[in-house]
């Protein structure tokens, strides 16, 4: 079972070793860029955990992934960049990161965490969703809906693309 819950500061630690587990060093980005946006729209900040069974009772949880979304106005937002404030009149929701431990892929849980931060953008009431697709993640968010606008580099060596879904 995945069970969602809000992202906490003691999440990082949980977080960190399945972010460079997943990402190459050119895709890291400073806990900063992560701390801040939790702090300005922390409903856009969750984590996902597997919720295992053991004789038929539950507890027994491993950390999953998580989801980092905000509001935003502009294209996309450059990697590694720590934000201050969130925009007064934004022009769709974004998706910062989303990352599952790829030891645990398959179980639905990058859906689950995308699920959950679905009413949230639809509460916003804005127009569309972006996102920056890296490491070919692009067939998943396809599946969500989202469409390629752009093909680019987001980091050296890192193809990406920049994918659109209208809410």
């Amino acid at each position: 079972m995945v069970v969602i819950k809000p992202f906490e500061d003691s999440h990082f630690d949980l977080a960190t070793p399945i972010s460079k587990l997943t990402y190459w060093p050119d895709l890291w980005e400073p806990r900063e860029a992560f701390s801040i946006r939790m702090k300005l729209f922390p409903g856009g900040c969750l984590s996902a955990f597997i919720d295992a069974t053991l004789d038929g009772n539950y507890g027994i949880s491993q950390y999953a992934g998580y989801v980092f979304s905000h509001p935003w106005k502009g294209n996309y937002i450059d990697l590694a960049t720590v934000i201050n404030e969130l925009p007064a009149d934004p022009d769709h929701y974004y998706i910062h990161d989303l990352l599952v431990n790829p030891n645990l892929r398959g179980y639905g849980i990058g859906t689950a965490l995308f699920n959950a931060i679905l009413p949230v953008a639809y509460h916003l009431r804005l127009p569309e969703m972006r996102l920056v697709s890296v490491l070919n993640s692009h067939p998943f968010w396809t599946k969500l809906g989202f469409e390629e606008i752009d093909s680019f580099y987001y980091a050296k060596n890192t193809p990406a693309k920049f994918m659109v879904k209208k809410l």
